[in-house]
């Protein structure tokens, strides 16, 4: 099963890398695609983003670091929580996280084509439950 969901997993990972370097978005890799995918609308911080994808502090900083250099987003001293940084996209970043949700969208329709509605139905219900702890 690990090996299915991975295997998804990187069928959209690949699927929008090249599409948004189609459109002039060829230098985000793999993991900024899927930070990217787990921000929330508004701020949020480094350390919630870590916990949603669950991988390190030190990993999330670094993609988040690269974002920053490259544009995509801000990270600016929360001024109510020591030593937390606030995520902000810039308008790049906003045009990007639109470019992306409207690739992740074909996608779907693409994937939808492919495996019939109801299955994509059951798919999305099945990955929508809460699983529980391991």
């Amino acid at each position: 099963m690990i090996a299915l969901l991975q295997t998804g997993t990187e069928w959209f990972v690949r699927g929008a890398l090249e599409r948004l370097a189609a459109i002039g978005f060829g230098t985000i890799s793999a993991p900024q695609v899927l930070l990217f995918a787990h921000l929330e609308c508004g701020s949020t911080h480094a350390s919630g983003l870590a916990s949603r994808m669950g991988i390190s502090r030190q990993a999330v900083y670094r993609t988040l670091k690269e974002l920053q250099s490259s544009g995509f987003l801000t990270l600016d001293d929360d001024p109510n929580a020591r030593n937390q940084k606030i995520i902000r996209m810039t308008e790049r970043g906003e045009t990007l996280a639109t470019a992306g949700r409207s690739i992740l969208r074909d996608m779907e329709a693409q994937l939808e084509g492919r495996i019939g509605a109801a299955a994509l139905r059951a798919l999305r219900d099945a990955t929508e439950r809460g699983w529980g702890a391991p």
